[in-house]
């Protein structure tokens, strides 16, 4: 293995660092910048560490955006961010990031955004609903509840095409998200004509305002135990809506919602309702039935 020492100052780094990269690549090398003993791959020592100067720093490179363009990258690459901060910018401060081969974060973790992160109970205008649940390990995957429920919602009439009597379509699924669409999938009858009749249908092509549009918007009817989180804190989710000023229908804690996901042993039936005061899971009652849908939907993460 060859090492390669330099003494250098100021405006001999360039050339020091251009004649070190240009050996072969098959040789290894150890280069000292401003001392003869490197103790790494790359050891750069300040001219005078107890007095230092304005030239002793180390200069990375600067960027003023974190954009999808900038990926992806290296796992591991730094960059000292120096774009705008604030409203409107994100989280990203004047700082180094590094990129998790995922994410662009500062040194304490926070992944870098072009919009500021959601607190909690605030009112999501891009996509329509109240935030009431954020990831504790990151602030960008959240959850919000529409201001709109959607009424009158059956599950369906044994028919066979529009039901689950034959098939457990949500059996496997995570989360509520994945099973809505994975009901949806299931049921190819389905067509805009009765998106609206189905309770995971019509949340999953819910159109963010006030009804159920043409395009899957991402919307899910929620599982059991996003229901009893949602209700338990209807007084702070409603309170958000009203001071907003934004038109909505509360949620109570007297009347049953939709469930995505299958419980019974049998997996006969896919939908189930939060009962009244007590937040207990109850099972549906066979056939037809209406009942109001509260939709959520899951942002990041």
């Amino acid at each position: 293995m060859r090492k390669y020492y330099f003494s250098l100052q100021n405006n001999q780094l360039i050339l020091a660092l251009t004649l070190a990269l240009s050996f072969s690549w098959a040789t290894v090398a150890q280069v000292g910048i401003g001392t003869t003993t490197p103790q790494a791959m790359l050891d750069v020592v300040a001219s005078d560490p107890a007095n230092p100067t304005a030239m002793d720093g180390f200069l990375m490179p600067r960027v003023s955006s974190l954009t999808q363009d900038f990926q992806p990258t290296a796992e591991g690459t730094m960059v000292f961010y120096n774009g705008p901060t604030g409203t409107g910018h994100g989280n990203m401060k004047n700082t180094v990031y590094f990129y998790d081969g995922i994410n662009w974060k500062n040194m304490s973790g926070e992944i870098a955004s072009t919009t500021d992160p959601k607190v909690l109970y605030e009112y999501d205008a891009v996509n329509k609903g109240v935030v009431y649940w954020i990831d504790p390990e990151d602030p960008y995957h959240y959850k919000i509840v529409s201001h709109f429920q959607l009424g009158a919602i059956k599950y369906g009439d044994n028919s066979g095409a529009a039901d689950c009597e034959s098939h457990s379509c949500v059996a496997g699924e995570l989360g509520g998200a994945h099973r809505t669409k994975a009901w949806n999938t299931a049921h190819s009858g389905l067509n805009s004509s009765n998106y609206s009749d189905y309770a995971n249908s019509a949340s999953y092509f819910f159109n963010g305002t006030d009804g159920v549009g043409m395009t899957p918007m991402g919307w899910h009817t929620p599982t059991s135990e996003e229901l009893l989180f949602m209700v338990s804190n209807r007084s702070s989710i409603n309170n958000s809506f009203a001071t907003q000023g934004v038109a909505y229908t509360a949620i109570g804690n007297t009347e049953g919602y939709w469930a995505c996901e299958d419980l019974w042993s049998d997996n006969s039936k896919a939908l189930y309702v939060i009962g009244t005061g007590t937040y207990v899971v109850n099972k549906s009652p066979n056939n037809s039935y209406d009942i109001g849908l509260r939709i959520v939907k899951e942002i990041g993460g």
